[in-house]
């Protein structure tokens, strides 16, 4: 595995541990960014969300607009937004796994207070399939 692969892995992991305190709108460039960093090529023949399902057309827009960056400048940027996100990220060179990608992202979030609603929010796909547009 190419060292780009492995910082991509890293940074990957990272947000495993900073999804939680991250804003919806950093998540949503990170979700695209891994999107097409890990299933480059296929944004063409992704299915669009149906009408009301807000989520899945945040997350389809969120991967349109980096759809065009090839899988290496996607995996560059996606570092680099992490860094930004958590200055205080270092690539761990012990994370090599490819199997990374698989793991759950998911955080459930409090819409109100009251703790009536939950929903959930993909910081990365190509962990379980939530109703929105299917894994590549």
């Amino acid at each position: 595995m190419d060292d780009l692969q492995n910082r991509f892995n890293s940074a990957a992991e990272h947000v495993q541990l900073i999804a939680e305190q991250t804003s919806k709108s950093d998540l949503l460039k990170l979700y695209g960014l891994y999107k097409q960093s890990t299933c480059h090529g296929d944004f063409d023949s992704a299915p669009k969300p149906g009408f009301f399902d807000f989520k899945g057309k945040e997350k389809y827009n969120a991967w349109l607009q980096v759809s065009r960056l090839d899988q290496n400048e996607s995996r560059l940027k996606y570092i680099k937004l992490v860094q930004s996100i958590s200055p205080d990220y270092v690539y761990d060179s012990a994370v090599r796994s490819s199997n990374s990608m698989t793991k759950t992202v998911s955080r459930m979030v409090p819409q109100a207070e009251n703790g009536e609603q939950l929903h959930y929010f993909l910081a990365q796909d190509r962990l379980k399939y939530d109703g929105g547009f299917p894994p590549c």
